[in-house]
Formats: structure tokens, C-alpha cells, sequence
């Protein structure tokens, strides 16, 4: 789902599937400020990574001292936060721990992140 905001000046827009930043735009002005994605290179914009930004050695993270898989990045990005409260300039969406999640070391991380995106005046 993509929630959208704006101050009068500048407007944002997100989409849930990994609280993404999708647009970056000043009201008036069409141009986008944000990368829009392209399969040849990355179709990302603005993902969250959590709970790693990058690699993680051997592809592993240890936890009270048991291996669990962990992929590039973490896997917050690949997944649906629910957008618990709109402002007029916020929008705050929580992810939390699933059954998927709970056979993996991030029931042990994520019991529930929060993200708040604000709309500043610039």
C-alpha cells in the first residue's frame, strides 16, 4: 500500500512493503528527487535494511550461541510493515515478529520495529 503526505511544499509518498521511501517531490514541481528503480540495476528506491546493511559473515548471524541463516541486507525490506498512525506530517509504521520470522534468529531482534518518516519544512 502506498500512503502519501505533504507539508504544502514537499510530498512524500511510501509503500509499505519495506516501509520504502517511493517519492520525493516538491508540490509545484513534478521532478522526482528519488531513484524510481530500473530492473537493469536495482529496482529498489529507498528500502529499510535491518537488522544488517550489507553481509554478514558466512552469510550467518550467531545468537545465544546458535547459527541462523541472515541475507544480504537483513530482511526487513522484503517485508510489510503496517502503517500504525498517520499525521498530517508523519507516518509511522511498526513491523513485527511472524510465524515465518519465528523459526529464524529474528524473533529474537524484532519484536517490533518502528519507523517514523516526518515531513520537515525545508
Amino acid at each position: 500500500m502506498i500512503s502519501k503526505i505533504s507539508n504544502g511544499q514537499i510530498a512524500i509518498e511510501v509503500n509499505s512493503m519495506g516501509a520504502e521511501l517511493w517519492s520525493l517531490k516538491k508540490v509545484g514541481n513534478e521532478f522526482e528527487y528519488l531513484w524510481q528503480g530500473d530492473a537493469t540495476y536495482w529496482t529498489s528506491r529507498s528500502p529499510v535494511l535491518f537488522p544488517n546493511v550489507g553481509a554478514v559473515k558466512d552469510n550467518q548471524m550467531k545468537v545465544e550461541g546458535k547459527t541462523y541463516p541472515l541475507g544480504n541486507h537483513g530482511f526487513s525490506r522484503k517485508m510489510s510493515f503496517d502503517l500504525v498512525d498517520q499525521k498530517e506530517n508523519s507516518l509511522t509504521y511498526s513491523l513485527k515478529a511472524t510465524d515465518e520470522t519465528k523459526k529464524t534468529c529474528t524473533h529474537l531482534i524484532l519484536n517490533c520495529c518502528y519507523l517514523t518518516l516526518l515531513m520537515l519544512l525545508v
